[in-house]
């Protein structure tokens, strides 16, 4: 039987590795894999933006409690596009407070939560230049009442990276509560679990990437390449390539006449070692950063740690632990 998994996160948090890893074991076993790359975003694993997908990020609440019903209708076309008859990895980076909404439609037999610390997240913010919260307006027009500790941090003169900090609280709080009371086989993986990959997929039932594919090679950024695994997504059928062709305007109004498809049919790619780059490619050293302890930046942390241990039995601070299942709450 084919295997779904989805993997909810936030960004800067290695997600990429962790969906090409268990992209590349699905792909050994089942032949093919859909890969669904941050489907609210991009239709392809190639970065190929898609209207629908950063429609429905624009247009559905970030902090999801409830929806209407044309949003409902949306949001139902919108995971149909993501879900597919063969093994699935569908990866999140933006679901945030949408996470449960996703779940509860999306066939699943795996949801890993992958959690950073927010000073690794805010370091590597600051060597790629990257801002997690890019529609800050709009998020601190949801938050606002809900969050107490943060509250007179909702505003437009707030510091860049202190935006980033508090979107990483926001979401991460909202998928952990989320997910946590969800029925679903949710995993968390903390950042430094993930030099246990292989425990990590062999303890949910998951199969792990044959051994001659070399560690180099599930580097996260090469799920956008054609190593290890390369796209063998058909050609779109006639309805298909017609539903792209409507108008937004219409679809906006119609959901059933949205577009669908997102994401890449794939599989192994046994070429890789040729086609790729080595691990002795030329790259440029990481900046060497160096993030100073704050006070709020303390806090979040702490509040964010101590809600993984109360829905999944262990925080940011404790060992290497191998989860077997979901803390019951």
């Amino acid at each position: 039987m084919n295997k779904k998994v989805s993997i909810f996160s936030v960004g800067r948090s290695e997600s990429k590795a962790l969906q090409l890893y268990v992209s590349v074991g699905l792909a050994n076993k089942f032949e093919k894999v859909w890969v669904s790359y941050e489907p609210f975003k991009y239709g392809e694993k190639s970065l190929g933006v898609t209207s629908y997908g950063s429609y429905m990020d624009q247009h559905l609440p970030k902090l999801v409690n409830c929806l209407n019903e044309r949003e409902k209708e949306h949001l139902d076309n919108f995971v149909r596009g993501i879900d597919s008859d063969y093994a699935t990895v569908s990866k999140f980076i933006r679901a945030g407070g949408r996470s449960r909404h996703i779940i509860d439609r999306i066939n699943v037999d795996v949801v890993f939560l992958l959690v950073r610390d927010i000073y690794g997240v805010v370091k590597s913010i600051i060597r790629r230049t990257w801002n997690l919260a890019e529609d800050w307006d709009r998020l601190c027009s949801e938050a606002r009442g809900q969050y107490p500790l943060i509250e007179s941090y909702l505003q437009a003169g707030t510091d860049k990276l202190l935006q980033s900090s508090i979107y990483w609280y926001i979401m991460n709080a909202r998928m952990i509560e989320d997910l946590g009371k969800s029925d679903c086989n949710v995993r968390l993986i903390r950042f430094k679990d993930i030099v246990n990959l292989e425990e990590v997929c062999r303890s949910a039932g998951l199969p792990t990437p044959p051994n001659d594919i070399g560690g180099h090679l599930l580097r996260g950024k090469r799920i956008h390449s054609e190593s290890p695994l390369t796209t063998v997504t058909p050609e779109k059928h006639t309805g298909a390539c017609l539903r792209q062709k409507i108008p937004a305007t219409i679809w906006r109004q119609v959901p059933s006449l949205a577009p669908r498809q997102n994401g890449s049919l794939c599989a192994l790619n046994y070429d890789a070692e040729d086609q790729s780059l080595d691990h002795q490619e030329k790259r440029t050293p990481n900046l060497e950063v160096t993030v100073e302890r704050h006070s709020l930046l303390d806090t979040l942390r702490s509040k964010i740690s101590s809600r993984l241990a109360k829905f999944f039995g262990f925080g940011l601070d404790d060992p290497v632990v191998i989860q077997s299942r979901k803390k019951e709450v």
